[in-house]
């Protein structure tokens, strides 16, 4: 489990000090008046150098003569799965490219099976030179553990944060007027609804600058269900609060 732990770690050693740089001179830019033509000179600058620290983080294995940094700091070598034995630079580069595109996905593959989807795809492993001593293949059926672990966590972060973000939307003052709305509108009563029975569904913010005379205009969609019916609500703000939009599409 200690290889495990120290394989995250020495993830976000190699994937924070490859955007270090990036980061520095993204501080930088942002100090500068947008107007001036220093500002595009380092956006600029930051896009390449943002791109170039992806490709260091690919590379770090080779630019640091066969480990990266941070497997270097924590004691940790990328060898072959079935001999433990060191790997080609070629095969060192898959995990970190699989990384990229499915970070979160493989430190949980890293925590539960020892291994990234990236070291199933290259065959290889991370392990401490204590390990290797003492190594042996783990059986496939830890992929299928790995995978379902995987699901349950984003299923359940998914749901978790669309939960936790339409309790958030409900605190707000157009959510309460939204609310008002429905439960006193003509087919609320017409339909002989409860109002203790009104779930929010969905929630949407947009905001949009009029290009005429510059003013913003901030819109919140409030979904709701009671029973089987469901129904949007449409709010937008002025100088004076939130109001409900009688002319937008409202119920269904």
């Amino acid at each position: 489990m200690l290889d495990r732990i120290k394989r995250v770690v020495a993830f976000f050693i190699d994937w924070n000090l490859s955007l270090l740089p990036a980061l520095l001179i993204a501080v930088v830019a942002s100090l500068i008046d947008t107007r001036s033509p220093l500002f595009v000179l380092f956006a600029l600058l930051c896009l390449f150098v943002m791109l170039s620290c992806v490709a260091l983080f690919l590379f770090c294995d080779v630019v640091f003569g066969g480990r990266s940094l941070g497997f270097r700091i924590l004691g940790l070598y990328l060898v072959d799965h079935k001999t433990a034995m060191p790997v080609s630079w070629g095969r060192r580069l898959v995990p970190r490219l699989f990384f990229l595109q499915l970070n979160f996905i493989e430190l949980i593959f890293v925590l539960v099976s020892g291994r990234t989807v990236g070291d199933y795809a290259a065959c290889t492993v991370a392990l401490s030179k204590r390990s290797m001593e003492n190594y042996a293949p783990k059986p496939v059926k830890r992929i299928v553990v790995s995978v379902i672990v995987s699901l349950l966590l984003i299923v359940g972060l998914f749901v978790g944060g669309l939960i936790g973000g339409l309790e958030a939307a409900k605190q707000s003052e157009a959510y309460e007027i939204a609310y008002e709305h429905l439960v006193e509108s003509d087919a609320f009563e017409r339909l002989d609804l409860d109002p203790d029975k009104v779930h929010l569904t969905s929630y949407n913010y947009s905001s949009t600058v009029s290009a005429s005379d510059g003013k913003r205009l901030e819109t919140a969609t409030y979904g709701f269900f009671v029973g089987r019916y469901s129904f949007t609500v449409v709010c937008h703000k002025t100088e004076s609060g939130w109001v409900v939009c009688e002319d937008c599409p409202g119920f269904h």
